[in-house]
C-alpha cells in the first residue's frame, strides 16, 4: 500500500459528489488496512498531499507484517472490494479524459468490459490489465511522439506522403473506433488540414494530447507499482519505459507551447 506522502489523487474534473466518494474510498482503504493490522499509534498515520489520511513508512511496514494481521476473511474481502472500487474509479476517470470508451487501442476492449463489471477480477488483476494495455501501446506511442516531434520540426515545409502515412498509421492503431470501422469523423477532421504553419502545430498538439491521455493512465499504474515490493521484473521494465516516455512527452509539450508562442 502507498504511504500518505506518495498518495496523489487526481481530482481534476470531478464534481463534489464524486470527489467525496473517491476520498471516502481512499480513507476506507487506509482504515481497513489499519484495522487488520491493529494499528493504533499516531506515528502510523499522516495526511498526504491530496488531503487524505494515509500510512507513514513505519505504519506501512507494520501493516505488511504477517504477525500484525488480525483480520478475518470477511474483512479481507471487504478491503479488496474497496480497493478495487478506488482503482476502478481512477481508471474510469482517465478513460473519460482520453475518450477511450469510444476510441482507442483494441486492447482497451477487455479493460472496458472489466470496468463495466462484466467480469470479476481482483484489484491486482485490474492493474495487470492496465499494464497489459501499456505493453500493447508502448511502441505505437513511441511512433506517435516521434511523428508529433517531426511535425513540429517540419512545420513550415510541405507535408510528405510518408508523413501522412505515419500519422494515419499511428492513429489507426491508437485511436480507432471501438464500434465501427477505422477513425471517427471527429478524429479525421483533426488531421485533415495539412498546411504548413499553425495547422501543422495544432495537428502535432492533437497527437501529443492522445499520447498524454494514454500516459496519464499509466502514471497511475506506475505509482501503484512503485510500492510493490519486490517489483516484478516485467513491471520494472514497463515502468522504466513509460517514465521515459512521460519525460519525452513533457519535452514535446513544452516545445509545442514555445512554437505556438513564436507563431502568434
Amino acid at each position: 500500500m502507498k504511504t500518505a506522502v506518495n498518495t496523489h489523487l487526481n481530482l481534476e474534473g470531478l464534481d463534489a459528489n464524486d470527489t467525496c466518494k473517491l476520498m471516502g474510498h481512499a480513507h476506507e482503504e487506509v482504515l481497513g488496512v489499519a484495522t487488520m493490522a491493529g494499528l493504533l499509534n499516531p506515528a502510523h498515520f499522516e495526511v498526504g498531499p491530496s488531503g487524505t489520511i494515509g500510512l507513514t513508512e513505519f505504519g506501512s511496514k507494520m501493516a505488511a507484517s504477517p504477525e500484525t494481521t488480525k483480520a478475518d476473511p470477511e474483512t479481507f474481502r471487504n478491503l479488496e472490494t474497496r480497493k478495487w472500487a478506488l482503482m476502478a474509479t481512477e481508471i474510469r476517470y482517465f478513460m473519460n479524459q482520453g475518450g477511450f470508451w469510444g476510441d482507442g487501442h483494441s486492447s482497451l476492449a477487455l479493460l472496458r468490459a472489466i470496468l463495466d463489471e462484466k467480469y470479476e477480477v481482483s484489484s491486482e488483476d485490474l492493474l495487470d490489465y492496465v499494464l497489459g494495455v501499456y505493453k500493447n501501446v508502448a511502441d505505437p506511442l513511441a511512433d506517435l511522439l516521434d511523428t508529433a516531434q517531426t511535425l513540429k520540426s517540419q512545420q513550415h515545409e510541405p507535408m510528405t506522403e510518408e508523413m501522412k502515412t505515419a500519422i494515419m498509421s499511428a492513429l489507426n492503431v491508437l485511436y480507432s473506433q471501438h464500434k465501427g470501422k477505422g477513425l471517427s469523423p471527429a478524429t479525421r477532421s483533426k488531421v485533415a488540414n495539412t498546411h504548413p504553419g499553425r495547422p501543422r502545430l495544432e495537428m502535432a498538439q492533437y497527437l501529443v494530447g492522445i499520447a498524454k491521455n494514454y500516459l496519464d493512465m499509466f502514471v497511475f499504474s506506475d505509482a501503484s507499482l512503485k510500492h510493490t515490493d519486490p517489483l516484478p521484473t516485467k513491471y520494472a521494465q514497463q515502468l522504466a519505459r513509460s517514465l521515459a516516455q512521460q519525460k519525452q512527452l513533457s519535452t514535446d509539450i513544452q516545445s509545442l507551447l514555445d512554437a505556438h508562442g513564436d507563431e502568434s
